[in-house]
């Protein structure tokens, strides 16, 4: 039943927001997607992490902004999927 749940719900969030689901201001001319790219790449810019460290996603959601952001600068991300640990915990 929770990947059913995930499964439909993730699919209506891509559709409506594409992989990252936060918003991001817009410059004058910048598509939402642009925004979006340009404030990750922002956000792995102010964490000041070096290229090749390992970083952790907790609660990663389908894992859009640490997907841009380690091509961005090659990062390795592990990534925990909340639903997953809650599943597995029974909650």
């Amino acid at each position: 039943m929770v990947n059913k749940y995930y499964d439909l719900t993730t699919s209506f969030y891509e559709f409506g927001w594409g992989e990252s689901f936060h918003f991001a201001p817009r410059w004058k001319g910048e598509s939402l997607k642009e925004s979006i790219k340009r404030h990750e790449h922002f956000l792995a810019l102010q964490l000041g992490l070096k290229r090749g460290m390992k970083v952790l996603d907790v609660g990663c959601g389908i894992g859009g902004p640490l997907r841009e952001i380690s091509r961005f600068r090659q990062y390795i991300f592990l990534p925990i999927f909340i639903y997953l640990i809650m599943f597995v915990l029974n909650f």
